[in-house]
C-alpha cells in the first residue's frame, strides 16, 4: 500500500530525519508540502518535482492536499492547532510534541482518541530499540522497575538561540523527549516532578540539572548538563526489584545483571544511518505500519497525554522553583 504524505513544515528537521526515513520505505509518495516562504518551496519543487502539491499555509494542506495523513513539523506552540484542522479533516497524524502547558492538548487527545484515525507522536526514544530491550528484560528477568534514571551531556545551552534559552524554554521544550523513556519503562502516570538545577546566565534557564519524577512504588530521574562540551551522550540506567541494567541509547549497547551475578552484555542497536536522532527511522516506521493497519502506535493520544502532563509539570517547577503536581 503507497502512503500519502503531506509534509507541514519543511525545515531542517523534515529534510533531515522525515525525508530520509520516509523514502526508505520505498512505497511512500510526498504529496505535498507546506513551507512558509518561496524560497523553501521552490527547493521542495526542485527536490520533488510537480507531482508535488506546494502550500504556503498549513491549514490549506491539511485541509485542502489529497494525501492519507501529514506529518507536522511546525514550531511547537502551532503544532495542536494543525493537529487538530488535520483531524478534522480526516488524515492520520504523525506530530512533534505540542509545547508543555498548551491547553489546546486536552481538546486534541480527546478528538484523537475518539476518531479512527492513527496519532503519533514523535517520540523516538520509545522506538529505540535498546529501550525496547531493557523493557524486555524488566518483564522477563529484572522484575517490577523502581527507578529509570536518563543521564544527558551535551552542549545545546551554547548553540540555541540566546532569546529561547533565556526565556526557559530549552530544558522544558526537551523534556518531553528525555522524561518519556522514563514513562515507557515505569508505564504509569507520574504524580509529582521537582526540578533542581544551576541557572547561571538567566533566571529561567536551567542549564543543568536534574527533573525527579514520583510514581507510586517507582521514581524517574532526568539528569541532564547542557552546558557539555561534547556532542551528545545518552545513558540509561536502571534498577528493578531482581536486577539492574545499563544502556548507551545513541549506540544500542547494553549490559544487565540478575542478583550478584556477573555483567551480561548485548548490543540492541538503532537503524543506520540515523536520522535525526536515534530510534527516527524506527518511530516513522511504526507510523507508516500503522496507517497501513499493520500495527498500533505505541504514542498515541493516552501516552502523549501522560507525557505532556508530566513535561507540562515539569515546566511549572522551573518556574516556580518547587515540585509541580502532575495533573490527572
Amino acid at each position: 500500500m503507497t502512503v500519502s504524505i503531506g509534509l507541514v513544515g519543511y525545515g531542517s528537521w523534515a529534510k533531515e530525519a522525515y525525508v530520509p526515513a520516509l523514502l526508505d520505505d520505498g512505497d511512500v509518495a510526498i504529496g505535498a508540502i507546506a513551507a512558509r516562504t518561496e524560497a523553501t518551496r521552490r527547493l521542495a519543487s526542485e527536490r520533488f518535482g510537480e507531482g508535488t502539491a506546494l502550500f504556503d499555509d498549513p491549514f490549506r494542506l491539511v485541509r485542502e492536499a489529497d494525501v492519507d495523513a501529514v506529518m507536522i513539523g511546525l514550531p511547537s506552540e502551532l503544532v495542536s492547532e494543525v493537529a487538530i484542522a488535520a483531524i478534522e479533516a480526516g488524515k492520520h497524524v504523525f506530530l512533534e510534541p505540542p509545547q508543555p502547558g498548551d491547553a489546546r492538548v486536552a481538546g486534541l487527545l480527546e478528538l484523537a482518541g475518539r476518531l479512527d484515525l492513527v496519532f503519533h507522536a514523535d517520540m523516538e526514544l520509545r522506538y529505540n530499540p535498546v529501550v525496547g530491550a531493557v523493557a524486555q528484560l524488566l518483564d522477563d528477568r529484572l522484575g517490577p522497575v523502581l527507578s529509570v534514571r536518563v543521564v544527558q551531556r551535551c552542549d545545546w545551552a551554547l548553540t540555541w538561540d540566546q532569546d529561547a534559552v533565556e526565556r526557559g524554554e530549552m530544558a522544558s521544550e526537551l523534556s518531553t523527549c528525555y522524561l518519556d523513556p522514563i514513562d515507557a519503562l515505569i508505564d504509569c502516570r507520574p504524580r509529582r516532578v521537582d526540578v533542581t538545577g544551576a541557572r547561571p546566565r538567566f533566571e529561567r534557564a536551567v542549564e543543568a540539572g536534574l527533573a525527579l519524577v514520583e510514581y507510586d512504588g517507582a521514581v524517574g530521574e532526568w539528569s541532564f548538563n547542557l552546558r557539555g562540551h561534547e556532542s551528545m551522550s545518552l545513558r540509561l540506567e536502571v534498577a528493578a526489584l531482581e536486577g539492574d541494567a545499563e544502556a548507551d541509547m545513541m549506540t544500542g549497547r547494553y549490559r544487565y545483571r540478575t542478583g550478584s551475578s556477573d555483567w551480561v552484555e548485548a548490543e540492541a542497536s538503532p537503524a543506520l544511518p540515523v536520522y535525526g536522532f536515534a530510534g527516527m527511522r524506527e518511530c516513522v516506521a511504526a507510523f507508516l505500519g500503522a496507517v497501513r493497519g499493520e500495527c498500533r502506535s505505541r504514542t498515541g493520544p493516552d501516552v502523549l497525554g501522560r507525557v505532556h502532563a508530566a513535561a507540562t509539570a515539569f515546566d511549572e517547577s522551573v518556574r516556580s522553583g518547587g515540585p509541580a503536581e502532575v495533573e490527572a
